[in-house]
């Protein structure tokens, strides 16, 4: 028994857009955490807010 599927990333082909993790998202995450620690205000986001 293998912990390796037996073809990894072919099921990475079939991924929707809309659920795939952009660099804006990881932006938007720390400038929102800094901003919670600080007392700037955070950036609004450049990405929609979908879900």
């Amino acid at each position: 028994m293998a912990l390796i599927p037996p073809n990894p990333g072919t099921d990475l082909l079939d991924v929707d857009e809309s659920e795939v993790c952009r660099p804006e998202h990881c932006f938007y995450a720390f400038d929102t955490l800094f901003c919670a620690l600080t007392s700037y205000h955070p950036l609004p986001p450049q990405f929609p807010d979908e879900k």
